[in-house]
């Protein structure tokens, strides 16, 4: 949970900003590039069967949560960026950075039922899987 809100807050900040938003790419890729390096280090090490179940059992649930999430969170900076860009009144200003905050906390929450998710349900579900591999 600590990492997703670090995560959360970290694209909320970047979004925030106009320094930011290149980061915000850094940030996705990173992500992006943890995955699929977790994903292909599985395979290689204990094989494609096993690790196809045993990713489908640890990993599949709560990032059809994550990523989409994480995504959303980007466009929602980058947009909140490109009006500030478009129109530099200050009252506008404020209301978009009030929106875009009020909608960073409501993916936080959803980030947070995707930790749940990874510890009650992954863990369960790899424990029973794994026992026919």
């Amino acid at each position: 949970m600590i990492n997703n809100v670090c995560i959360a807050i970290l694209l909320w900040f970047l979004g925030s900003t106009v320094i930011g938003v290149p980061l915000i790419y850094l940030v996705i890729g990173y992500k992006g590039y943890c995955i699929g390096y977790t994903i292909s280090a599985v395979t290689a090490t204990i094989g494609t069967g096993k690790a196809i179940i045993f990713i489908i059992s640890t990993m599949l649930f709560q990032n059809i949560i994550y990523i989409p999430t994480i995504i959303t969170l980007a466009v929602s900076g980058i947009k909140l960026y490109r009006l500030i860009m478009e129109d530099r009144r200050k009252e506008n200003i404020k209301v978009q950075i009030i929106k875009h905050t009020i909608f960073s906390l409501l993916m936080l929450v959803i980030l947070l039922c995707s930790s749940v998710v990874e510890t009650y349900m992954s863990g369960n579900l790899s424990q029973i899987l794994l026992k026919y591999c």
